[in-house]
């Protein structure tokens, strides 16, 4: 265990528990199981681990990070076979990962909350990693054809192939959330108790922003030139996409801190009743009709819904 217990392979998680003790008080309490590690903070990132909120499947490859650790965060890309379960550490970063879902031709794009974006192989290798603003960056990312885009407090638009910076719009003054949208002009996003923002997609120069200390989540592009935004204080905004102006706001059965997933006209979406800790939430079915939600059901579960 001393020789290998520092070199973060995800396959040590399989190492056999050493001892099992039965606490005798009283009355029969449960069975404790006792780990032995080399540091407090590897006993921390073993016991209590934060699983990535995506993960990208590539043959037989299962990709995903994990956040290891309490106070002093280690973050690790982890590659594992389906079929046997062997595990493989492909990055580490002595912060924080959340997303690895970003994938295309063989690479992952991806941020972690120290304020850096990455393009790493499958096979572990970096292609590229460029400083953004060293703040905080969000996990919610996107990229097209040419580009990947990523937030750190600033907008910023980066060339896959080299990671080197296209543009930045540093008009934002909060931390942003939420998903990013692009379409063939635009890009749309929003901060976190602040404003929607449309952007030029090729110049990253703003070209609206709407509303004001809006806790926005999610946004979606919807048909007739509309946005369908999540606002995360229990109520849907449907905007127009051109303009910004808004067209309905619509209340929700609760937080919304997910995204929808799309039917056709119908979407389904989870909240909570509580921004951290809830005890209740529901699975809801909408039917998107002229610029309003018609709840189609309701399905009420015994906790919030998961992203």
């Amino acid at each position: 265990y001393d020789k290998v217990h520092l070199e973060k392979d995800f396959s040590l998680y399989n190492t056999p528990v050493l001892d099992f003790v039965q606490v005798t008080q009283k009355k029969k309490a449960a069975s404790i199981i006792a780990l032995v590690c080399g540091s407090e903070r590897y006993a921390k990132g073993l016991k209590e681990p934060m699983v990535s909120v995506d993960y990208h499947l590539e043959g037989d490859d299962l990709y995903f990070a994990l956040v290891l650790g309490i106070m002093k965060l280690q973050s690790v890309v982890v590659k594992l076979n389906i079929n046997d379960q062997t595990g493989t550490t492909i990055f580490d970063e002595n912060h924080t990962v959340r997303s690895v879902a970003n994938c295309e031709a063989g690479r992952i794009y991806f941020t972690s909350m120290k304020g850096m974006a990455y393009c790493l192989g499958l096979d572990g290798k970096m292609v590229w990693e460029t400083v953004l603003n060293k703040n905080n960056a969000s996990f919610k990312t996107a990229r097209d054809d040419e580009y990947f885009y990523a937030s750190d407090y600033s907008m910023y638009c980066l060339r896959k192939e080299d990671g080197s910076i296209v543009w930045e719009n540093n008009e934002f003054k909060q931390k942003m959330n939420c998903s990013i949208v692009v379409d063939d002009k635009y890009l749309y996003c929003a901060e976190l108790g602040g404003y929607i923002f449309c952007l030029d997609k090729a110049t990253g120069e703003t070209v609206w922003k709407s509303g004001n200390k809006e806790w926005v989540t999610n946004i979606e592009k919807i048909s007739g030139d509309r946005l369908l935004v999540n606002h995360s204080h229990g109520k849907f905004f449907i905007l127009n996409s051109n303009t910004g102006d808004m067209i309905s706001t619509i209340a929700a059965n609760g937080y919304l801190h997910i995204a929808p997933v799309f039917d056709g006209n119908k979407i389904y979406i989870g909240d909570e009743n509580d921004v951290s800790k809830a005890t209740a939430g529901n699975m809801t079915c909408y039917e998107v009709i002229d610029n309003n939600l018609h709840e189609i059901f309701k399905y009420e579960v015994g906790g919030g819904v998961s992203s």
